[in-house]
């Protein structure tokens, strides 16, 4: 998988394979290749702009640089915070995906993240002095990754594959998670310390770089893996996360602590053996009861992405969807079918009709998957988002809908759906030019989700019901 900047950040682009040679051509053919990302070039430009101006304010406070060369600093650690929280949020909603694709496959499994840049820093923030730019606390969002990782018995591996850095040499990231030691920046007072507007530290870059550690580190230690940073072996590094998660024993526990606060709870393993050093999850968060507006939040940012085209099914609800046309082509309005764009990229002007397929989906799921919420009146309450949402030939979004399924059922009714299999249908509109359907379905009571793709055009199905057609009566001979 990749993960970048863009309209579809995290791509699938080779499926679980025993085969080293598929791997490896995926790495190497263009869906693998590094990009420069929006991000770098921005953070560029704006380097340039306030080293340039910084020069021409070097002649002195009557230049008239002095003032456009503060305004310029304060921008750019504006628009590095900004780019900040931008990618650590699709870097967080991009491992809660993973956990969910990786979640239907049973047993252990070790994500090796490789990456020169990881966006996700806890104690960015506190260096800049004006509040107003100061990056967000992703503390919550985390914890719900890390956990999602862990349900689905996953494993991270960071490595950055920067390789030895010399300004990072001595920093420590072995602080376990809900302990973590915090590292001080330079003093910005000293002499020494450059400074720049907003008491940022030019060697801000020593800092974030500590912070980016620190978090990884989080990430691996919280799910059993472990984090490679400051060496040049990057072979090495990821020979040892695969051996270290193919070894493994399994162990559960049920805690006695009721308390759902949301804070660390460490785990400790123990050998009766002396010099041995275990590798596991050291420890979890418990789920807060009263976060009901965070986890709505987190569950909006699911669906939009795990509905992108190309990124890894989700596959914590798992179903069966069949989809058929009915009808012939037809024209309708734009607004009735939750149209987007067009597929093609010319701006041009958008007629008011469309022309589209008619498709029945039939969704087939084990109702053993959802969650029940029981109400006041005794009945058990379920509520079930269908979603759909068609792609162009380059992976453009056409149309996109959803609509809900809510049911409140009396106990001996819920005791007989829950043994069994639900069944919906839906019927969609989908422009002709559309090239595959991502359909999708989430219980709204969970936030587990689930996803299938399914290619179009889709022939008609031979089992299914036709719409009888009236004929006309037989005509008498004159």
């Amino acid at each position: 998988m990749t993960l970048a900047s863009g309209e579809h950040p995290l791509r699938l682009i080779q499926g679980l394979t025993s085969d080293e040679t598929l791997l490896l051509a995926a790495a190497k053919g263009k869906h693998g290749q590094a990009r420069n990302n929006r991000y770098q070039l921005a953070s560029t430009e704006a380097q340039n702009s306030v080293t340039t101006v910084a020069a021409l304010a070097q002649e002195g406070r009557t230049s008239g640089f002095q003032n456009l060369a503060s305004t310029l600093q304060g921008m750019q650690a504006e628009q590095y915070v900004t780019d900040t929280s931008e990618r650590a949020t699709r870097t967080i909603d991009a491992m809660m995906l993973l956990a969910r694709y990786l979640s239907g496959i049973s047993g252990r499994k070790n994500i090796v993240w490789l990456s020169a840049s990881f966006p996700i820093a806890l104690s960015l923030g506190p260096f800049y002095s004006d509040p107003q730019i100061s990056n967000p606390n992703y503390t919550y969002k985390i914890k719900r990754a890390t956990n999602l990782l862990a349900d689905a018995q996953v494993a991270v591996y960071p490595v950055d594959v920067r390789g030895l850095q010399v300004f990072g040499a001595g920093i420590d990231t072995g602080a376990a998670v809900g302990g973590a030691r915090s590292f001080q920046p330079p003093d910005p007072t000293s002499p020494n310390a450059a400074q720049v507007p907003n008491g940022v530290p030019q060697g801000t870059s020593f800092v974030n770089m500590a912070a980016e550690q620190d978090t990884l580190t989080q990430f691996a230690v919280a799910t059993g893996g472990k984090a490679f940073f400051n060496t040049n072996d990057i072979k090495d590094a990821i020979a040892t996360a695969n051996e270290q998660g193919s070894n493994y024993y399994s162990f559960s526990y049920t805690p006695t602590n009721k308390v759902y606060d949301g804070k660390f709870r460490k785990i400790k393993v123990q050998l009766p053996q002396k010099g041995y050093k275990l590798a596991y999850r050291q420890g979890y968060f418990a789920d807060e009861v009263n976060a009901a507006a965070k986890e709505a939040q987190l569950a909006r940012n699911a669906i939009a992405t795990a509905m992108q085209f190309g990124s890894p099914p989700a596959r914590e609800v798992q179903f069966s969807v069949r989809v058929y046309p009915l009808g012939g082509k037809k024209r309708v309005d734009r607004t009735t079918i939750g149209e987007v764009r067009m597929a093609s990229r010319k701006k041009v002007p958008l007629a008011p009709q469309i022309e589209v397929q008619h498709y029945v989906v039939d969704y087939t799921l084990d109702a053993t998957q959802l969650r029940f919420v029981p109400l006041q009146n005794g009945h058990l309450r379920n509520s079930l988002a269908l979603m759909f949402t068609s792609y162009g030939a380059d992976g453009r979004m056409l149309n996109a809908m959803s609509t809900l399924a809510t049911s409140a059922l009396q106990p001996e009714v819920y005791k007989n759906v829950i043994a069994g299999e639900i069944g919906f249908e839906e019927e969609v509109d989908v422009p002709i030019e559309a090239q595959s359907l991502r359909v999708g379905v989430q219980d709204q009571m969970s936030t587990h989700l689930g996803t299938v793709d399914v290619p179009l055009p889709v022939p008609p199905d031979p089992n299914a019901p036709r719409k009888s057609k009236a004929t006309l009566p037989e005509i008498e001979p004159d």
